[in-house]
């Protein structure tokens, strides 16, 4: 059960005199509340990120911007959104911004990387845009946190690393914080944990503007007055940012006696969060991206369990075989089929003998898209990727 949801109007007078309104009801239901309606982005702005590649074997970056655009979900548009940790209530915007980096995925690939025996945070990467037209100092703080047990980023407590950038002159090109740049930091920081978070923080003088950028994808089919209707991200939820008038919520989504407390565009005018019928905040993969090095327990495809692991037909439509060899006795083979969110899809029991095999996955009952399927021996895991069309 969701709190009652107040619907903002585009209009500024009317959006001063709702916020009192809107704090007391958010307030009051917060226990019970799942999601917060909100607004339009205040500055929709598309814009175009280029991407980094590294092919190395146990060295990948970590985007899951980048990773859904590629999943071809939707048409992928990305939106550059106002920040500012000097903001106030009354500017209605957000004060810092952060992306939890709980799945190690890597988009050369398409696959999630697993059984990871240890995690270098090589480089960290943030798209924005900045214009300095005030002269004074506009400082950039990145830090490294650890990851909740629910998997949300933190900002609280002493950060594993940080780093600064102090500029008096705009990033952008041209001092137009429409234009995109990148923010590159070198953390070169072992983690004992197998996974981290990153906070964005701009700290800028009223007369200067930055942003940071964020994508989603969009089903085309409009919310309301708007455009777009954003589709829930496969990596959700990911990306976190704290508002300027939502302060006593923290970071947000929010996890909550196993729920995600969340924003949401309301498309059909009716009290309550519909998934499919909601359009889904438009921040969910916000552009903070990580080079990282892993060192694993095998390979991804190839391990001393399950070798020689394919499927064919790949792309597959009705039914795809996939053979493999298990390479001893094991006392439990399992056939595993997870979507791109990482969801189990599909577990079979397998024949545990030692020998080429093979199994036969009916594909007529999946949605078109990206998948990877794995062979598991004994809790060992040989995985690829399958793609259904």
């Amino acid at each position: 059960m969701s709190c009652k949801q107040i619907c903002l109007t585009k209009t500024n007078k009317m959006k001063k005199l709702l916020f009192s309104v809107l704090f007391s009801v958010i307030f009051l239901g917060f226990t019970q509340a799942q999601f917060i309606t909100t607004d339009q982005p205040s500055k929709p702005v598309k814009v175009v990120k280029p991407a980094a590649t590294d092919k190395a074997t146990s060295t990948f970056y970590l985007d899951y911007d980048y990773a859904e655009e590629l999943m071809g979900v939707g048409t992928y548009t990305r939106y550059i959104w106002d920040f500012n940790m000097n903001a106030t209530a009354l500017d209605s915007t957000m004060l810092k911004c952060g992306v939890a980096f709980k799945e190690m995925f890597d988009y050369n690939t398409m696959m999630y990387v697993e059984d990871i025996t240890s995690l270098h945070v090589d480089s960290i990467f943030a798209f924005v845009g900045h214009e300095n037209n005030s002269g004074t100092p506009d400082t950039f703080i990145v830090k490294i946190f650890p990851l909740a047990t629910s998997g949300a980023v933190t900002a609280t407590g002493t950060p594993l690393w940080s780093d600064t950038v102090i500029t008096t002159t705009g990033l952008s090109t041209g001092n137009d914080w429409m234009q995109t740049t990148m923010l590159g930091f070198e953390p070169n920081l072992d983690l004992v944990a197998k996974s981290f978070g990153v906070i964005l923080e701009y700290h800028g003088d009223a007369a200067d503007s930055c942003g940071f950028i964020a994508g989603f994808s969009d089903a085309g089919t409009g919310c309301g007055s708007m455009e777009v209707f954003c589709l829930k991200s496969q990596f959700y939820p990911n990306s976190f940012v704290m508002y300027s008038h939502w302060t006593s919520y923290g970071l947000l989504p929010q996890y909550s006696s196993g729920t995600w407390l969340d924003v949401y565009y309301d498309c059909d005018g009716v009290d309550g969060y519909i998934e499919g019928v909601d359009s889904e905040v438009f921040t969910q993969n916000i552009c903070i991206s990580s080079k990282v090095t892993v060192s694993t327990n095998t390979s991804i495809s190839e391990n001393a369990m399950v070798g020689m692991l394919n499927a064919q037909p790949n792309p597959a439509t009705d039914n795809t075989v996939i053979s493999y060899n298990l390479k001893q006795n094991a006392g439990s083979v399992y056939f595993n089929l997870y979507d791109m969110a990482g969801r189990l899809i599909i577990s079979e029991n397998l024949d545990n003998q030692a020998g080429a095999a093979k199994y036969t996955l009916n594909c007529n009952d999946l949605n078109t898209g990206i998948y990877y399927y794995s062979i598991v021996a004994d809790g060992v895991t040989a995985s690829k990727k399958l793609v259904v069309e």
